[in-house]
């Protein structure tokens, strides 16, 4: 069974997330099962294991998203 949490992280500066101040040194935990299930970001069909989501016409691997 998967792990719903990635390993925990510390910040080794003080940033801002989304208009959220994070201070240096804070725990940061980060929930990869919510992540890899947001419908914004895989559709409808989220739960659904589609390794064609990652291939294009070719049926090469996509490069990921660009990020921005």
């Amino acid at each position: 069974m998967a792990s719903p949490l990635a390993m925990p992280h510390f910040t080794l500066d003080c940033v801002e997330i989304n208009g959220y101040t994070i201070p240096k040194d804070t725990l940061i935990l980060i929930n990869l099962w919510s992540g890899s299930r947001d419908r914004r970001v895989w559709g409808d069909n989220a739960e659904e294991f589609k390794p064609s989501r990652f291939l294009d016409t070719q049926s090469q691997v996509r490069k990921p998203m660009e990020s921005g």
